[in-house]
Order: structure tokens, then C-alpha cells, then sequence
């Protein structure tokens, strides 16, 4: 079992699925469905305030719509057409600290967008500009006044162009909510062809935006509203509805009330409804969130067209000490709820709740849901509240990208098509203009083919690593053979059978003189050089003292046969490295060969030499001897070829070649002829042994 489970672990498509791994998960970092970019703010001239686009002609791409102040101040939207670049001026100037949140409508009809954008005047007139830019016209509607003289902290917005009372003729509505200024706070509906203006009841409530719909089928519209405990309208008693309970609103076709108020809180909270159906029928979703007792929970409710609470439900307070806990997003008719957490819920029947996704990253987030690519489907854009990250998931809350670029304070945003029907969106905050894309990553359909491309990369690596491991393999063991044959051929060359006869011809001769200390020397070191022969036979290499130490005992014997015919000296200094692995019997082929060859003429006065030093961090090894010089020894070899073959040197030769192949530095070899006088004087051999043999 073990060596099934080893051989699937070392084999080619595990390892090269093991390395994939890593990179298959770098690569789906850079190949995910989708692709958000966000990039700004995006540059505009100084002479602008704000920019927006929308496809005023309906030819499929967006135009820019610009908004600037002129040299009177006053506020001005400009349209880059080719066909109408005209700049249409007002009366007013830009609401402070307001952006201009325009709306764009066909009021008259003609197939092409109107541009409507509030403006103030007289430091309280404020007006409703309806901008066509077809017929180069601008028309100003006085809405309303601002209640407090000097403050002018208003939010206006148009929300919808519909015919509201079935007359045949369609109003604009739109909201005024007053800040410290109080008043207006109200919603209004305008006919832009008779003028006539309509308002909601006077109310200290602060309205938020509105859904419009036929809740008791009547063939009527009927407005809906939440309101914002904003707590600044201290005079109660001297309007209706003050904003220190949070309230639901119906109102009728007219603006007026359809029901009484439906009155929830009175610490700090907020309001906000949705239209829901049930079996077919329509109904208000009210979500109260509260933000004054955070020990209070959140609720959400039913209520009917006559403003009847169905249902209510708490919902789970799993992060009671902190001021937001849910946030309420309507889309297509689903409600959805994000918390604190990173909990995203829809809304079902009877108010359950049932969780969709769990996202911890996307936790403390500002949740809005938009159809980006105009395929019907809801897109979850998450923005977090701290560090401004901008992150996009699909309709199924799956692959979430996000943007490389931060973003807070997301004011509004306002759709953008392209020139390639691409969706894009424009954000506005405090900083300027950014343009947010979210596209099909196109690399996202060639994912499989890029994955087995890197398997395949891996694979063919690891295929061509093992074949060139195997040949490397094959070849060291051809190689290790050859030296085990050459090994063989020159240790039965020079530790000839004449040699060790020799020997025991001498250790005869001194048993027979009963010489017993000599002769047991003697028989000492020829035990030690057979001992080094044979021990370990296979081994290529010993160490460089164990090579010395045969050579002196060899030396140690020719002598004791010998007598006065040479002498010898050994030295190895103090730094050299003896531990130092070289080849078998390679010293010892030269020290015999200067013994065998060199001196073999002499009676006496023969001398070798061995010497080991440290050069350069590099171990030189010298044999000299004072014989009678190569050329002589081969001449003699000529005439005397039973005394010597001449292959013992040769296969050395062959053998250290076969040793250096593929190392990085091998064993040098220098073979000088000595002369003296003009004479050759002996032979030194050199040899130069590096640590990394």
C-alpha cells in the first residue's frame, strides 16, 4: 500500500497537479467573471461644478450634460451635441451645498430628454427648470419659498413624470425636504403644460423619497412616504406633524391625505417603505430602523391601502451597540436587508426572513442594488463605510469583484451607455465625478483552456525534468561502471601477482634469517595494503590520507627489499585538508611508476619525494623523483616489453577523465621532465585537487 501510495505521489500528473494548484489559484484572481473598474475623479474644467450624462436623444449612447455658473453667477446646464451646443442660462443660481441631482424626461413628447434641475432665487424663490435643449428653451417654475431667511439647507429632487390623477396630462413630482431651514417639507406635483402646482398638507415631518402606486385599485394613483425623526423642530404646537416621531404617509391623486397618518416612534429613526404584493395584491413594506435607543430593535411591517398595520415583526438585534443595524433596499418588487454583519436577507411572506449570503467583508457597508447591465437582473454594490471600498456581485450574489480604488460618501449615481451599448454608472461625492464599469471579464470563457494550459506547462516540465533525470542517471552508472572496470584493470596491473610474490619472497627470506621485528613489519604493511585493496572494493574514492598511507607503506616495503637503493621523504602540511575524497590508488599508480620506472637502474642513491600543500584554498600534490626521466624509461620499455605494458599509466589517465566528467572542477594533472646540467634529472608530477571534487 505504501508503495502505491509513493509511486502516485511522485508521479508526472500528481506533481504537476500539486504546482497548478498555487498557480490555477494566482490565475483565477486575474480571471474572475467579472471586471469593475472605477476610476476618477474624472477631470473637468474649472468652469463646471458638475457633471452628468444621459442619453437625451434615445440613440443608445449617453450625452454629457455640464453644469457651471456664468460670469453672473447664476446657474447654467450645457449639452455637447454636435448638432446643439447651446448653453442655457437661469435666473438662480445652484442650491448650497446641494448637488444638482437633475431628472431627465420627455415632457413634450418628441422622442428626446428634458433636463430638470432646481435652482434658488432672491435667497429663498426656488424654481424648477425644465431645459430643452432640441429647441434651444429653457422655462423657470416657481415652486416654492424657503422657511427660515438665511438658511437654505434643502434637499430637492425630482422622483417621477407620470399622470398622476388619470387626467391625460402628466406632472412632474418631486419633493422639498428643509433642513435648518424647516419649510418646505412637502411633495409637489407640477403640470408643465398649465403650470398648475399642487403640494402635500403642512407638516413639520421630514419626508424621504416616495413610491407611487394603486393601492386600493381605484384607477388612482397613491403617494407613499416615509418620514426622518430629524429632531430640529422645536415650535410643536404651531404646525402638525413634527419631526419627533416617525411616520408613514398615504396620500391621494391630489396631494392630499388618503388616511391619517401611521405614527411609530418618537426617538430618533427613520421610516422607509417599498411596494410588496401578496397573492396578487399590492401592500406597503415599512421598515423602521431606530437610532436613538439602540436597546430598541428594528421592525418591519405590512400595512394595507387603508393603512392598517397586517403584520409586524422585530428583527434580530445581533449587534444591539451599534447605531446602524439594517439597512432596506428595494428591487423589482424584493425586499432585501443587509446588516452589520454582512448578512443579506430577502424579505419573504409573513416578514421572514431568509438569509441569501453571508459576507463578513462586506460587513458595515452602505448597500445600494442596481440593474447595471440592463439585463432586468439586480446587481449588489457594497461600499464600505470606512475605507471606501467598492465592491459588485451578480444577480445570484456570486463573484464579487472589487474596485482597486476607494470611494466614500456616494451622494448619487447616474446611469452612463457608451458608444459600445457598455452600462456604465456616474458616482458623485464631495470629491468630484467617478465612473464606475462592471463588465464579463472576457478572459472568464478561455478559464479552462488557460488552466490546463498551466496543468499542461507543469506536466510537459515535469515530463522532460524526468526524462533528463533518467538519462542523467543512466549515464552516471555507465560511467560509475566504466570506473569500477578501469578501477579493477589498474588495481590487477599494479598490484601484479610478481609484486605480491615478491613480497612473500621477502618475507621467506627474512623468516629464514629469523629477522622476526623486520619481518614482522614487513608483513604488517603488506597486510594494511591489502587490507586498503579490499576493503570496500567498490568504492571509487578514499580520502587523500588513506591514499598517503598506502603510498608509505608501499614505499615502506620496496625499501625494506631494497635496501640502499632510494630513500624516500613524505610531508603533509599543517592546513591540508586529508579528509579530502580522491580517486582510488591514484597516487599510488605515480608513486610506483617513479619507483618502477624512474629508479630502476640505480644501486643506490634513488630518492621520491612526496609532497601536500595548500595553495589558493586548493590541495597540490607533487611526486618527485631523481631517476633517469620519461624518455629513457620509455626507451627501455621498448627494448624490454615483458618489464612493463606502459597501460597502468594510461588507464589512470582515462580513469581521472572519467572522474572530472560533469564536475565543475575537476583534478589537474602537470607531468614536468627535470633537468640538471643538460641532463634529465628526474620527474615531478603535479597534481591539484579542488574542494568541490
Amino acid at each position: 500500500m505504501q508503495t502505491l501510495l509513493k509511486k502516485i505521489a511522485l508521479n508526472n500528473l500528481t506533481l504537476a497537479l500539486i504546482v497548478s494548484l498555487p498557480f490555477w489559484f494566482l490565475a483565477g484572481r486575474y480571471i474572475s467573471k467579472y471586471t469593475l473598474e472605477l476610476s476618477g475623479p474624472l477631470s473637468m474644467n474649472s468652469i463646471y461644478k458638475y457633471l452628468v450624462y444621459n442619453d437625451l436623444d434615445n440613440n443608445g449612447t449617453s450625452d454629457v450634460i455640464y453644469f457651471g455658473e456664468n460670469q453672473l453667477g447664476n446657474a447654467y446646464a450645457k449639452v455637447f451635441d454636435p448638432a446643439h451646443r447651446g448653453q442655457f442660462n437661469t435666473s438662480g443660481k445652484f442650491i448650497e451645498d446641494m448637488p444638482v441631482m437633475p431628472f431627465f424626461a420627455d415632457i413634450n413628447d418628441d422622442g428626446f430628454n428634458e433636463i430638470l434641475f432646481f435652482t434658488a432665487k432672491d435667497s429663498a424663490n426656488i424654481f424648477l427648470n425644465i431645459v430643452n435643449y432640441v429647441e434651444d428653451s429653457i422655462q423657470e417654475f416657481e415652486v416654492c419659498l424657503a422657511g427660515v431667511p438665511g438658511k437654505r439647507d434643502l434637499i430637492c429632487a425630482v422622483t417621477h413624470y407620470t399622470d398622476l390623477n388619470r387626467d391625460g396630462s402628466k406632472e412632474i413630482i418631486f419633493f422639498i425636504n428643509g433642513g435648518y431651514a424647516l419649510q418646505p417639507r412637502a411633495i409637489y406635483s407640477l403640470n408643465p403644460q398649465s403650470g398648475k402646482l399642487k403640494r402635500t398638507p403642512l407638516m413639520g415631518s421630514k419626508l424621504l423619497p416616495h413610491i407611487i402606486a394603486d393601492l386600493d385599485n381605484d384607477g388612482y394613483f397613491e403617494i407613499v412616504c416615509g418620514t426622518f425623526t430629524y429632531q430640529n423642530y422645536f415650535d410643536t404646537a404651531s404646525i402638525p406633524y413634527d419631526d419627533n416621531h416617525s411616520r408613514l404617509f398615504i396620500f391621494d391623486h391630489n396631494l392630499e391625505f388618503k388616511v391619517p397618518p401611521l405614527e411609530f416612534s418618537n426617538i430618533r429613526s427613520y421610516v422607509r417603505p417599498a411596494l410588496i404584493k401578496e397573492a396578487g395584491e399590492p401592500f406597503i413594506y415599512a421598515f423602521l430602523e431606530k437610532q436613538g435607543d439602540l436597546k430598541m430593535p428594528d421592525k418591519h411591517y405590512i400595512i394595507g391601502a387603508d393603512g392598517s398595520i397586517i403584520q409586524e415583526k422585530e428583527l434580530p438585534a445581533e449587534l444591539p451597540d451599534f447605531n446602524i443595524r439594517y439597512q432596506m433596499v428595494e428591487f423589482g418588487g424584493t425586499i432585501y436587508l443587509l446588516d452589520y454583519s454582512g448578512n443579506l436577507y430577502r424579505a419573504q411572506s409573513g416578514l421572514e426572513l431568509h438569509r441569501l449570503r453571508n459576507f463578513p467583508q462586506f460587513g458595515n457597508s452602505f448597500f445600494r442594488v442596481l440593474d447595471i447591465n440592463s439585463d432586468g437582473r439586480p446587481e449588489f454594490i457594497f461600499n464600505h463605510r470606512i475605507t471606501g471600498k467598492l465592491s459588485v456581485t451578480d444577480h445570484r450574489l456570486k463573484h464579487p469583484v472589487s474596485a482597486a480604488q476607494s470611494i466614500s460618501n456616494i451622494r448619487w449615481v447616474s446611469p452612463w451607455l457608451d458608444v459600445n451599448g457598455q452600462n456604465s454608472y456616474l458616482l458623485h461625492n464631495e470629491n468630484g465625478h467617478y465612473l464606475l464599469a462592471w463588465s464579463r471579464n472576457p478572459l472568464w470563457a478561455w478559464r479552462f483552456v488557460i488552466y490546463a494550459g498551466i496543468f499542461a506547462f507543469f506536466l510537459a516540465l515535469f515530463v522532460i525534468a524526468g526524462r533528463m533525470q533518467a538519462y542523467k542517471l543512466k549515464e552516471k552508472l555507465r560511467i560509475e561502471k566504466q570506473m569500477h572496470e578501469l578501477q579493477y584493470r589498474v588495481i590487477t596491473a599494479q598490484f601484479s601477482p610478481h609484486y605480491t610474490f615478491n613480497v612473500l619472497n621477502s618475507i621467506s627470506s627474512h623468516i629464514s634469517t629469523q629477522n622476526n621485528p623486520a619481518l614482522y613489519n614487513y608483513f604488517s604493511r603488506f597486510i594494511r595494503q591489502l587490507r586498503y585493496m579490499y576493503d570496500d572494493k567498490n568504492a571509487v574514492t578514499r580520502s587523500l590520507k588513506e591514499e598517503i598511507d598506502f603510498c608509505r607503506d608501499y614505499l615502506g616495503i620496496q625499501k625494506m627489499r631494497f635496501g640502499d637503493k632510494f630513500d624516500y621523504h613524505i610531508h603533509i602540511g599543517e592546513d591540508v585538508k586529508t579528509n579530502l575524497q580522491i580517486p582510488k590508488m591514484m597516487l599510488h599508480i605515480f608513486v610506483e611508476n617513479a619507483f618502477k620506472h624512474g629508479l630502476r637502474p640505480y644501486e643506490k642513491g634513488g630518492l621520491i619525494t612526496i609532497e601536500a600543500t595548500t595553495e589558493n584554498e586548493k590541495t597540490v600534490m607533487t611526486i618527485t623523483d631523481n631517476g633517469i626521466g620519461r624518455e629513457a624509461a620509455k626507451a627501455y620499455n621498448r627494448e624490454n616489453p615483458h618489464y612493463s605494458t606502459g597501460r597502468g599509466l594510461q588507464m589512470l589517465h582515462e580513469y581521472i577523465a572519467l572522474y572530472n566528467k560533469g564536475k565543475k572542477e575537476g583534478i589537474e594533472i602537470h607531468i614536468d621532465d627535470l633537468v640538471e646540467n643538460g641532463k634529465p634529472a628526474g620527474t615531478r608530477v603535479t597534481l591539484i585537487l579542488h574542494d568541490t571534487i
